[in-house]
């Protein structure tokens, strides 16, 4: 079997969390301040996100941002064998690759803002 790509894994979360509310994809456009042919290409797993529209769904959904990217079925909230998989007490690294200071600040704001306290690397480029 597969394991599922990116996408299509962060797709199935942001379905499953409408899902739960009971709201349209539309619904979720207004709330996240996004447009509802871009909630629809999410889902599809056609678009490529920025930190600000996940964050925003995030905020639309009333999750934290590590809900989407996890599957439901999994005591952690990831379905064993998914890409973003991990258990509930092992962290991951991050390497953030960025040449930009300005935007390595937005984003390191965007993580403390979700909560995110996994370790951090910032290195400048990809060598």
């Amino acid at each position: 079997m597969n394991k599922p790509d990116a996408k299509s894994s962060f797709a199935s979360a942001v379905k499953a969390g409408r899902s739960r509310l009971g709201i349209s994809q539309e619904e979720l456009a207004g709330r996240a301040g996004l447009h509802r042919t871009y909630v629809s290409d999410i889902e599809r797993g056609a678009r490529n996100l920025s930190l600000e529209s996940i964050e925003k769904l995030a905020r639309a959904l009333e999750i934290s941002v590590s809900s989407l990217f996890s599957s439901p079925g999994h005591p952690s909230g990831s379905a064993e064998g998914t890409v973003f998989s991990a258990g509930p007490d092992e962290w991951v690294d991050i390497l953030f690759v960025e040449d930009n200071p300005d935007d390595v600040e937005l984003t390191l704001r965007a993580f403390r803002r979700s909560k995110i306290s996994n370790r951090i690397h910032v290195v400048r480029d990809g060598s």
